[in-house]
């Protein structure tokens, strides 16, 4: 990751806390040394006025990334429809990505998404893990194409298909997803 690229006012995305600005850049002394760190504020600010401070070193592993392009975003409709992510750039994506944050979470998401679909567990914590993962991606899609969170569920929704059982778990976090917000971030 290349920090210098992260600058005061980039958008970094998560899939929990949206869509975040990049308030400044803060220096903090949490054990006695000197430690550079990002202040972020999310976009849609909910009554706490929440606040997210990421060490420099942990930004990588953090989850945040750099919202995803209209391109990228239609190559992971693609993903979810074929299965095939050789016509995709997913493969390519780790070499060729110059954004701040280097880091293929929607892709990992997307798959996560395919694959349980595709074997349906019943282990919780891979429930747990396909909730974030669906969430993610609706909630990032809906930035992207500029959609509701209702319109961007039945994006993903459509991709998925015939492979997608009406009373599958899947289905049920898709409409959660697209119910629990009208717009995007």
């Amino acid at each position: 990751m290349v920090q210098e690229e992260i600058l005061e006012g980039s958008l970094l995305y998560h899939a929990v806390y949206g869509l975040c600005r990049v308030h400044r850049l803060v220096k903090q002394t949490p054990a006695g040394e000197e430690v550079a760190s990002y202040l972020l504020m999310p976009k849609k600010i909910n009554h706490m006025k929440t606040r997210i401070t990421i060490a420099a070193a942990d930004m990588e592993t953090s989850g945040f990334h750099s919202p995803i392009s209209v391109k990228e975003a239609n190559e992971i409709l693609e993903y979810l429809t074929t299965g095939d992510s050789t016509s995709t750039s997913s493969a390519a994506l780790s070499k060729t990505h110059s954004s701040a944050v280097e880091h293929n979470e929607i892709w990992d998401m997307a798959q996560t998404v395919f694959s349980y679909e595709k074997t349906g567990t019943k282990d919780r914590v891979k429930r747990q893990v396909l909730e974030y993962s669906i969430k993610g991606i609706v909630g990032e899609f809906a930035h992207v194409f500029n959609i509701t969170l209702k319109k961007s569920a039945e994006k993903v929704q459509k991709s998925l298909g015939s492979k997608l059982k009406v009373d599958s778990l899947t289905f049920n976090i898709l409409t959660d997803s697209g119910e629990r917000g009208s717009i995007a971030w």
